[in-house]
């Protein structure tokens, strides 16, 4: 339960698992004909269900990791936070309009994942500075903020749009997943209505006779 609610890390349940495989005969010793063998076969059968949860709960984890390794494409992004600017330390409405560029772009697209929490690079910096730096350490705030930014700029395409913190390599990386929207998606910054699209394998706005052609 503490695994799936993810209060428990997969690495941390693992752990355990092993710990309660090498430990849980100690309390029946006197009552067992053969411990030794006993609690062999029980560690094995714990060891085995943890290899399996260490396998299944990591599940995510090499999947984003393989992900990365192949770098952007049209229908793959990273972004390094979600509102902190790593050069000043501070929350700033540009970063965070930098990845609704990106959803908006997806959605007017063929759709795609946004991993925020990756470097230009491929490298995993997670969010954890700016859940720490504006959240309080919370990532159910975190989550709160980017669910409340999302829906001032995406409140009828808000089913489209869908986001889970995920470990990976001890750090938090939220992967938000966009499905392609069907029709066209314009966003507002200062005033005025952008549109997007994904030309491989950036973000870039369409104005004028060709947003009319792509819409056409």
């Amino acid at each position: 339960l503490l695994l799936i609610t993810e209060r428990l890390s997969p690495t941390s349940f693992a752990r355990s698992c092993l710990y309660l495989g090498e430990n849980i005969l100690n309390f029946a010793e006197d009552e067992l004909e053969n411990p030794e063998e006993a609690k062999r076969e029980q560690f094995e059968a714990v060891l085995a269900i943890a290899n399996l949860a260490l396998t299944y709960g990591g599940f995510g984890e090499n999947e984003i990791l393989a992900e990365v390794r192949q770098g952007e494409n049209d229908l793959r992004e990273f972004k390094s936070s979600f509102f902190l600017d790593i050069n000043k330390q501070t929350k700033e409405d540009a970063i965070s309009f930098q990845i609704i560029k990106t959803i908006a772009a997806f959605l007017n697209s063929k759709g795609g994942t946004l991993y925020v929490g990756v470097s230009d690079d491929c490298q995993i910096v997670g969010v954890d500075s700016e859940i720490s730096l504006f959240f309080k350490g919370s990532l159910d705030k975190y989550k709160l903020a980017v669910k409340e930014k999302i829906k001032t700029h995406f409140n009828g395409f808000y089913d489209l749009i869908e986001w889970q913190g995920k470990e990976v390599l001890n750090k938090t990386v939220l992967k938000v997943s966009v499905a392609k929207a069907g029709r066209p998606v314009f966003v507002t910054d200062k005033g005025k209505e952008h549109f997007f699209v994904r030309t491989n394998p950036a973000t870039e706005a369409l104005e004028g006779s060709r947003l009319v052609d792509y819409l056409g």
